[in-house]
C-alpha cells in the first residue's frame, strides 16, 4: 500500500474513491489517499498528479499538496496544482492556471468525453468562469471577487442576471453571492487587492459561495 500525505484540506473533506489512469485513490482520513494495488509504482502513481491534483482542487475546493514519499529519495512535492518540485512553496504561476482547467473540463464537466471536452472550452465564458473559480480556490484572499468575476462571466453570456433562470439557477440563490461580494465596499468585486470585503465573509460562507458557483457553472456547462 502506497500513501499521499493531502496537506492543506482545510475544510477536513473528502471524496468517493477517484480512479485516475487505471489507479484508483481512497481515503484513509482527510489527511491521507492511500493506493492499495500491488501494480501501482510510486512512479506510476506520481504519473498521475497532473490529474488528480486540479480534480481533488475542484471537488475539494481547497488549495491541496499531495506529498508521495518513497524509499531512498526526497519527497514529490505538487503544491497546490501550480508549482510541480522542491523544498519550498512558490508564488502563484498563472501560465498553469489553462492546464489545470483542462483537466476539470474533461474529468469533471464533460465526464471524461473528448467531443464534449471540445464544446465547452470553446465556450469563453464558461472558461473565463471557471478560470475564476480556480483563483477563488488557489488565493483565498481575493476568494470572494474572483467568484463575483466568474457570475458576471455567465450572466453576461446569458443575457442578466435574470436569464440564469434559463439554467434552473434563482434569484436567491446567486443573491447569497452577490451579497457577501458586495459586504465593506461595493466596488470590491472590482478591486481583488481590497481586502476589505474579504473579511467580513467567514470561511463558512466563503465556502458556500464555492460550492454555489461551481454548482452554476456546472448548470451553464450542462445547458451548452
Amino acid at each position: 500500500m502506497v500513501s499521499i500525505e493531502v496537506r492543506g484540506n482545510i475544510h477536513g473533506a473528502t471524496t468517493p474513491p477517484i480512479t485516475v489512469c487505471g489507479v484508483t485513490f481512497r481515503w484513509s482520513e482527510a489527511s491521507t489517499l492511500v493506493v492499495e494495488s500491488p501494480t501501482a509504482t510510486p512512479a506510476i502513481i506520481e504519473s498521475t498528479f497532473p490529474e488528480l491534483l486540479p480534480t481533488l482542487l475542484y471537488r475539494l475546493m481547497a488549495p491541496i499538496q499531495l506529498y508521495l514519499s518513497t524509499p531512498g529519495r526526497a519527497d514529490i512535492i505538487l503544491r497546490d496544482p501550480r508549482v510541480f518540485h522542491g523544498p519550498e512553496p512558490m508564488s502563484a504561476t498563472w501560465s498553469d492556471i489553462p492546464s489545470i482547467r483542462d483537466v476539470i473540463v474533461e474529468r469533471e464537466l464533460a465526464s471524461g468525453s473528448g467531443m464534449r471536452a471540445q464544446v465547452l472550452r470553446a465556450n469563453i465564458p464558461l472558461i473565463y468562469a471557471l478560470e475564476h473559480l480556480i483563483r477563488a480556490i488557489l488565493l483565498p484572499g481575493s476568494c470572494i471577487p474572483e467568484l463575483y468575476k466568474a457570475l458576471e462571466s455567465i450572466k453576461n453570456a446569458l443575457g442578466g442576471w435574470l436569464a440564469l433562470s434559463k439554467i434552473g439557477v434563482t434569484k436567491s440563490y446567486v443573491d447569497y453571492v452577490k451579497t457577501r461580494a458586495n459586504l465593506g465596499t461595493t466596488d470590491e468585486r472590482h478591486a481583488p487587492s481590497d481586502l476589505g470585503a474579504v473579511t467580513s465573509v467567514s470561511t463558512q460562507e466563503k465556502r458556500e459561495c464555492m460550492s454555489r458557483v461551481r454548482t452554476i457553472i456546472e448548470s451553464y456547462a450542462g445547458s451548452l
